[in-house]
């Protein structure tokens, strides 16, 4: 039994896509990177930054923006890939907004050609 005030995600898939659903709060506390000249589509996409904004909508509903600090507690995040620079971004205001909570990152490089067996 998970105590109530506790939030409790044993595992989830996120995968890359800009979520619906989080405008406002949500989406000002981890704010996507600006446009650039080379890649003129928003960098809103990342798998990261998806699943950080889950958690934050979760905290967010249940502490409001002005408790954030009584949140504690460790999340943890695996990617198939490396962090991209927006995932990145993403992870540094989620920690500046989450200071008790510990993210941990673990990746691997799903580009890296495979020996055959």
């Amino acid at each position: 039994e998970i105590p109530r005030s506790r939030l409790h995600e044993p595992g989830r898939i996120f995968c890359g896509g800009t979520p619906p659903g989080f405008e406002g709060i949500c989406h000002q506390m981890l704010q996507p990177l600006q446009v650039c000249a080379v890649r003129l589509q928003p960098r809103d996409d990342g798998s990261e930054r998806t699943a950080l904004l889950h958690f934050v909508r979760a905290a967010v509903s249940r502490c409001g923006t002005d408790r954030l600090d009584l949140c504690k507690g460790v999340v943890r995040l695996y990617l198939t890939h490396w962090p991209s620079l927006n995932g990145v971004a993403a992870m540094a205001q989620f920690v500046r907004h989450f200071r008790a909570v510990r993210l941990e990152l673990h990746y691997d490089n799903a580009f890296e050609s495979r020996a055959p067996c």
